[in-house]
């Protein structure tokens, strides 16, 4: 009998790192609608994300480019720094400051093929003047998708049989 699994070698395939970072003071947050400020300032591209209000509680999931603009605008304070004056902008801009915590991909370098757990290792890269994130424990959040039995799982395992 054959079996019908392939072997492949992934080890050059993008990670996925979840991180919980503390208010930046990066102005560079409130650059209007453009999605590749999470390139520019983290070297990858956030996937999802989650704001905690001042009143200590999270978010629902923002999705970059889906449901994520921003009810205010940029006004005069910010326009002096990085955005412009009555321009719209991603609710990432409370980026700066707000904790938050997002999903993030950014390509596998090749320094980073023996690391095990890249959130609590390998995450502080991003931007050395911050402390280093953290993993993030947390309760499942049921107001996102949750998988189903029949759902593929990441990383090439196998869902389990019923």
């Amino acid at each position: 009998m054959t079996s019908d699994y392939l072997l492949h070698d992934i080890s050059t395939q993008d990670q996925c790192l979840e991180v919980t970072s503390p208010a930046s003071r990066d102005h560079r947050w409130y650059q209007g609608l453009s999605l590749h400020v999470d390139q520019d300032i983290l070297g990858g591209r956030i996937v999802a994300y989650k704001i905690r209000w001042f009143n200590n509680k999270w978010s629902s999931w923002f999705v970059p480019g889906v449901n994520d603009i921003d009810h205010k605008f940029n006004d005069s304070h910010f326009s002096r720094n990085t955005a412009r004056h009555n321009t719209m902008r991603r609710m990432w801009s409370y980026f700066y400051d707000h904790e938050h915590l997002y999903i993030i991909y950014r390509p596998k370098r090749q320094e980073d093929s023996s690391i095990a757990h890249p959130i609590s290792q390998n995450s502080t890269h991003f931007n050395r003047s911050r402390p280093p994130a953290q993993p993030t424990p947390h309760e499942p959040d049921y107001n996102f998708p949750q998988p189903r039995p029949d759902d593929a799982v990441l990383g090439g395992e196998v869902p389990p049989t019923a």
